[in-house]
């Protein structure tokens, strides 16, 4: 795992450590984890030894985030998600992802591919 798993917080030097250390030919299994959710330090803990972990930046578009990372990362073969949300949406960074949104990021995901 890449992320240190002590003194957690949100601020921008933990959310840059966690995103800058993905080495693009080892990483096939990515964890991403909205900054807002609840425990982060026990999820992180709780992260595989296998795996990286990204943490959505609160204050950015996490779906943006995301794409990022999908767009340098082509060879994950598996990413895992955890978020809040409610029923048809979830919430990344300041970002909702729902019905009503999701065109417009389908649009962007396909044209970077």
């Amino acid at each position: 795992m890449s992320c240190p798993s002590t003194s957690l917080t949100t601020d921008d030097a933990l959310l840059l450590s966690c995103t800058q250390t993905l080495n693009p030919k080892l990483v096939t299994s990515l964890v991403i984890i909205d900054a807002m959710v609840d425990d982060l330090t026990m999820l992180l803990a709780d992260v595989g030894s296998d795996s990286e972990v990204v943490i959505l930046d609160s204050q950015q578009n996490g779906i943006e985030q995301i794409t990022a990372v999908l767009v340098q990362h082509p060879q994950l073969t598996q990413i895992h998600i955890v978020s809040h949300g409610s029923s048809g949406c979830l919430s990344l960074g300041n970002a909702k992802l729902n019905l009503n949104t999701i065109g417009q990021y389908a649009r962007h995901w396909f044209l970077k591919g």
